[in-house]
């Protein structure tokens, strides 16, 4: 059963979708730059200190006619000019219809943009994996499409990207090359010259049926490139995940977790940051030509908070928002945004969020400008944009 991370009122909680994925026995899915200078491959900073948490005051109250979304999935996006991109759901969506479509809140006109996936010859189905802004800011989707008419994911399935203008019309599609049978793509980002980096899990032993994480990079028009290296100690799992009986699963288990809830952004100087959820969390910088720039592992900024959306707060620095989830103690902030420098692997910058703002708002993504946008509940149950600043 594919899950989403999802975001209410209250905070981030897992909510399981009613159709099924190909993936390891037992196991569930669970849904969501430049780097100058010379350094080994895997960095940490685990002992760095951290420093001390700046708060973001509100600048501005962008309001829109729209109803106050009830669940919003964890990773928004940001375009160059301001828009913030986010999959939610309310009262008048349909419960299997939401998680399809992404809607665009444009801030400077208040118009909501949506992008819906036009029908494929030959397949019933299709479904949203994940979605992206290119550095120009066109918005890409990548689609799992399958022949059945049901939801339960058949055999084979095949993996597109489609294209979308800014007025939400439908630009292109590619096909991404390799059967369906060897992996399963999660979330990709695209790079300046328009190749992809294609993240999911792949099949490492067809007699046993185990997967492993994966990377790959394809040309535009959806042909292999290249696969995608990771350090041989490189830790890509969600540790303390458990099974319903409390035993702690396999390696497996938890690579599949940190993948599904890996957040991609792309650098306009060409690089790819894969920022993978997990006690420790990792950061990954990957070039278009497939080499791994670095490995960062990092602790989050406080025990109980986990990883959501991350973006590019400038060339050479990736943002993390932190939120807690569901059941959380009440000690746990309410919410941080740390600023990761690439170079020397640690936090350059902590934000904190006024709680209010935590506690209303679902989606959150930085403009680019030093500014952090939040989708929010209005008193009065309307749709909102906030903007936050540090300035």
């Amino acid at each position: 059963m594919r899950r989403f991370l999802v975001r209410n009122s209250v905070g981030f909680i897992v909510v399981p979708l009613l159709y099924f994925l190909v993936a390891p026995s037992g196991m569930c899915h669970v849904r969501q730059s430049s780097a100058g200078g010379q350094a080994s491959p895997k960095e940490s900073s685990q002992a760095a200190p951290l420093p001390v948490p700046v708060g973001l005051t509100k600048i501005a109250t962008v309001q829109l006619s729209a109803a106050s979304p009830s669940t919003v999935q964890a990773g928004a996006k940001c375009d160059s000019q301001g828009n913030i991109y986010a999959v939610w759901s309310d009262s008048s969506t349909p419960p299997m219809a939401w998680e399809e479509v992404i809607r665009k809140l444009a801030v400077k006109s208040g118009e909501i943009v949506p992008y819906r996936i036009p029908p494929i010859d030959g397949y019933k189905r299709q479904f949203t994996s994940s979605f992206n802004v290119g550095p120009d800011g066109a918005l890409f989707i990548l689609v799992r499409a399958q022949p059945g008419d049901t939801v339960l994911a058949t055999k084979p399935r095949t993996y597109f990207v489609d294209k979308f203008d800014a007025d939400g019309s439908f630009d292109s599609r590619v096909q991404l090359d390799g059967p369906s049978d060897d992996f399963d793509p999660h979330n990709f980002a695209v790079f300046a010259d328009g190749r992809f980096l294609v993240l999911g899990m792949a099949r490492s032993d067809a007699k046993s049926g185990s997967w492993r994480p994966f990377a790959r990079i394809f040309n535009p028009d959806g042909r292999f490139a290249t696969a995608v290296e990771f350090a041989t100690d490189s830790k890509i799992k969600f540790p303390g995940m458990t099974r319903e009986s409390g035993g702690e699963t396999d390696a497996a288990a938890g690579s599949l977790l940190a993948v599904d809830l890996s957040s991609m952004t792309s650098d306009p100087n060409g690089n790819v940051y894969i920022t993978l959820a997990g006690t420790p969390m990792q950061v990954i910088v990957v070039s278009a030509s497939g080499e791994v720039q670095r490995e960062i592992t990092l602790k989050a900024p406080a025990v109980g908070l986990t990883s959501a959306e991350s973006g590019v707060a400038e060339s050479g620095f990736v943002y993390v928002h932190f939120s807690p989830l569901n059941g959380a103690p009440p000690t746990v902030p309410a919410g941080i945004i740390g600023v990761i420098n690439v170079n020397t692997g640690q936090y350059d910058r902590l934000y904190e969020l006024p709680a209010d703002a935590e506690k209303h708002g679902m989606g959150v993504c930085g403009d680019s400008n030093g500014n952090f946008l939040f989708i929010e509940s209005s008193p009065k149950n309307k749709l909102e944009i906030e903007k936050y600043s540090a300035n």
